[in-house]
């Protein structure tokens, strides 16, 4: 009672668990009674039964970049952020290169009640820094290229 789950596919708070019923409120203050049948078959996840949580980010950043002034500026954003905790060292690396794009995780820990508060300002310090420092996120896109038929044009 009073963490956070994931359960038979479901997410709230455990208001009550009772012998027929598993009641969950919601994030947005809803109250779901689930059946203890459904969830007793079901894997549980538990977010807030450990004392810290890990955050995990993902930047697609431009090929143009320099990768470690890319991981530089992640590295200082994460060190200027109060709520981050610097023990396990925070992880930045390249973890994969895509079509458009190369793709930075940053995965950082902080206390289990600080996690949706570090996680949104890193999204949006981060974004902040790399335009600061001219570094462009990117997305998808597609090029069309129109090749004229010269048989086309002669009729």
């Amino acid at each position: 009672v009073g963490d956070y789950v994931d359960a038979a596919g479901l997410s709230g708070t455990v208001a009550e668990i009772g012998l027929v019923y598993t009641r969950l409120k919601t994030i947005d203050n809803k109250i779901i009674f689930v059946p203890n049948g459904e969830i007793s078959g079901e894997k549980i996840t538990n977010y807030n039964s450990q004392d810290r949580r890990r955050v995990d980010l993902s930047f697609a950043v431009s090929y143009e970049d320099d990768p470690e002034r890319v991981k530089q500026v992640i590295r200082e954003v994460v060190g200027a952020h109060p709520k981050a905790l610097f023990t396990p060292e925070p992880f930045v690396r390249t973890t994969a290169l895509g079509d458009s794009s190369v793709s930075y995780t940053l995965r950082v820990w902080c206390a289990t009640e600080d996690y949706w508060e570090l996680y949104y300002d890193l999204l949006e310090q981060v974004r902040a820094a790399f335009d600061r420092n001219g570094i462009g996120l990117t997305y998808n896109h597609l090029n069309v290229h129109l090749i004229s038929n010269p048989v086309e044009k002669d009729r």
